[in-house]
């Protein structure tokens, strides 16, 4: 009785990790398309204000001004 009551529970918390798991992974991806488009039409705008920065050769940024 005991074995089946832990069994059970094992299954139950391997279904809900794999399901949280796919939940937060979808999750992930939206907010990551959202913010490439919040990148894409706000580039080289200065978003908010900021000055945007630019790569020297060495690859440090370098803010104008």
């Amino acid at each position: 009785m005991i074995l089946a009551l832990l069994m059970g529970w094992l299954v139950v918390s391997v279904l809900f990790a794999a399901l949280w798991s796919l939940v937060v992974r979808r999750s992930h991806e939206l907010n990551f398309g959202q913010s490439e488009a919040l990148f894409d039409a706000t580039e080289g705008t200065g978003f908010q204000g900021l000055p945007s920065p630019r790569r020297t050769p060495g690859g440090m940024a370098e803010f104008p001004g």
